[in-house]
């Protein structure tokens, strides 16, 4: 995917990689264009596949505006320090595991959260949950303080987990927390999407053993990661009247320098411009999009963002020029943000459709490139059995991770040409009839 950022040494040294394959009769066959993970982030950032933030709060003083928390949100007695006979801290619930508050050790305060775990817990356990109010379609940050010694294996949920009173996860990255004895913070940013209220909790390592936690907070985030291209316009209009603003003329152009996917970094502030119309004590109300880190690096890009088939384009005759590659493999998997951005709402076609059309796209690239090419594709997200399930009894049947809905019929959409590759070692019997089917 990076061969347009490559130098011409590196070119080079491909070329002979390729003359010593084809000297021992092996086919290099490239895997690229990984909608899931990222392909183009390396030309442009900002082709990351972005969630809502809506009406925001500003409030002007001097030159800047500033994020103004709409309502103030927090977490009550997030420090435990009030707690029960039992050592339950006030305002949580425990729902597995020994959950108290102690003495011995603190981030700050007196007390912290002493919680022992054991192989027994379920994965994805909230151990000891809040609930907590929020504004639909609004960024946060949820934050704490972690002191582990022997949690070996971090785990999925660990240390905090958000979701939704229905149930569904609203945050998934999994942040490093070392075992080295020493206090951690860890930040977790997540989209509150059309709720009102959201579970906030402490979850369960995958391994066994003791850690710590204090000082949560929660807490409404501004310009943080904001994604800036044609498919996530950024408005500013006034609280007052819905005067819109215009960047550039009213205020400078807005960009969150750092854009690491993650929410431990400062969010940008609107910078008023000389002659702006916007006014010290102004309110405003702000809306963009932002991108998400799953797991641990995982970002996801647009599927409806034309420079990035652009690139794709490019790099197909990159590789046919240095490579001359007979098969190509499209890692098309695990796809998990998508149909969220205003470029994405636009097309008004369903994920499935929007997933279908995509692949063939970069079928079409390929073959303009090499019309013999044969084109390979992971199966996962066209697996009823598995990433595009149905309601009777696939996963993640009404949403999949960040997107809104299931991938369910996307094997309908797809060339009929395309090689499936099984992904999903347990299902193959039921994942090679289905397509042996079609």
């Amino acid at each position: 995917d990076q061969l347009g950022l490559r130098s011409p040494e590196y070119m080079d040294n491909l070329r002979a990689v390729k003359a010593a394959a084809d000297a021992k009769g092996i086919d290099i066959i490239p895997a690229i264009w990984s909608i899931g993970y990222g392909s183009g982030l390396d030309y442009d950032k900002n082709l990351a596949e972005g969630l809502p933030v809506e009406d925001a709060l500003f409030v002007v003083k001097g030159n800047r505006a500033e994020l103004a928390p709409d309502p103030a949100v927090g977490i009550g007695n997030g420090s435990f320090e009030t707690a029960d006979s039992d050592g339950i801290p006030a305002g949580f619930t425990v729902s597995y595991g020994k959950v108290r508050v102690d003495s011995e050790k603190a981030h700050s305060g007196k007390v912290s959260l002493l919680v022992t775990v054991d192989e027994t817990i379920p994965e994805e356990t909230a151990l000891l949950s809040a609930t907590v109010a929020v504004k639909p379609r609004r960024c946060y940050r949820l934050s704490g303080w972690v002191l582990t010694s022997d949690i070996q294996a971090g785990g999925d949920v660990f240390p905090f987990l958000i979701k939704t009173v229905s149930g569904r996860r609203l945050q998934y990255l999994i942040p490093k927390v070392p075992a080295d004895g020493e206090w951690t913070r860890v930040d977790l940013g997540f989209n509150s999407l059309d709720q009102d209220s959201v579970i906030v909790s402490v979850g369960a390592p995958s391994g066994k053993g003791t850690f710590r936690v204090d000082d949560l907070s929660l807490e409404e985030i501004g310009l943080m990661n904001v994604l800036r291209r044609p498919g996530t316009p950024l408005t500013v209009k006034s609280d007052k009247d819905g005067a819109l603003y215009e960047e550039g003329t009213d205020f400078a152009p807005v960009a969150d320098t750092l854009m690491d996917f993650r929410f431990s970094h400062a969010g940008s502030a609107i910078t008023l411009l000389k002659g702006s119309r916007i006014k010290p004590g102004d309110r405003l109300r702000v809306s963009w999009f932002h991108g998400m880190t799953v797991y641990y690096s995982q970002v996801t890009v647009c599927m409806s963002e034309p420079a990035l088939y652009e690139i794709w384009e490019r790099n197909a005759k990159l590789m046919m020029e240095v490579l001359a590659p007979k098969k190509f493999m499209l890692n098309m998997d695990e796809i998990r943000m998508g149909g969220t951005c205003a470029a994405c709402k636009a097309r008004g076609i369903t994920m499935p459709e929007m997933l279908g059309q995509t692949i063939t796209r970069q079928v079409e690239i390929l073959k303009a490139a090499n019309p013999q090419a044969e084109v390979y594709v992971w199966s996962d997200m066209l697996d009823p059995n598995h990433n595009a399930g149905d309601k009777a009894g696939g996963y993640m049947q009404d949403y999949y991770y960040h997107v809104n809905e299931s991938y369910n019929g996307s094997w309908n959409h797809i060339p009929k040409d395309l090689h499936i590759v099984c992904w999903y070692h347990e299902v193959r019997d039921r994942s090679l009839a289905h397509f042996s089917g079609l």
